[in-house]
């Protein structure tokens, strides 16, 4: 069995998931891998470290692998120049081999591993109770749209912190980053985006 992914997809799903797949703490061993779900023609893959979960759906072309075919495998980053990926699922051996192509088709790295014996986590439903607390059309109460490169900035002058608060006041007005209980003040305010429909 054999899908292959565009190496784009791939580096979207491994900052996506594999991020918080490799952040993911020791003693939950299960949770230091992505959970794989591969439909007609594409994969829903599924990480948690605990105090995060992220789903991404990427196309992938694939060969002899059943629909709902489910299956969990490391983060693996991928390698300078590839061009594709492709995933190949040995069930005889209990292993799989992650390679890396060019855009020559030649072999960049290839990485092969057992089966995790873990059972699956069952982030898929996990993630589907928490999409049912937003409602019906999945955009809760109010959504608020932020350019990611300010936020990372605002949330930089408070890493230090072992925790932050975000207070919102409405869907227009701007948020407030704050670390809570703290002797001196420090907070900081985003400008939330239009969101144009």
């Amino acid at each position: 069995m054999i899908a292959k992914f565009d190496v784009y997809n791939y580096k979207d799903m491994y900052r996506n998931c594999g991020v918080l797949a490799a952040t993911a703490p020791e003693d939950h061993p299960a949770w230091r891998y992505l959970d794989l779900t591969f439909e007609t023609d594409r994969c829903t893959i599924y990480a948690s470290n605990g105090v995060q979960i992220a789903r991404i759906c990427i196309p992938c072309a694939m060969t002899d692998i059943p629909f709902d075919y489910h299956i969990m495998i490391h983060p693996i980053k991928p390698t300078s120049h590839t061009k594709s990926v492709e995933l190949h699922i040995d069930e005889s051996t209990e292993t799989y081999t992650v390679i890396f192509v060019d855009g020559e088709d030649e072999i960049l790295d290839s990485v092969t591993e057992s089966f995790c014996k873990d059972a699956p986590i069952g982030f898929s439903k996990l993630y589907e109770r928490l999409e049912n607390n937003f409602g019906v059309t999945g955009t809760g109460e109010y959504s608020i749209a932020v350019d990611p490169k300010v936020l990372l900035r605002a949330l930089e002058g408070v890493k230090g912190f072992d925790k932050v608060v975000f207070t919102f006041a409405s869907p227009t007005s701007p948020f407030r980053i704050f670390p809570p209980n703290v002797d001196r003040d420090i907070q900081c305010m985003v400008f939330p985006m239009r969101l144009w429909e």
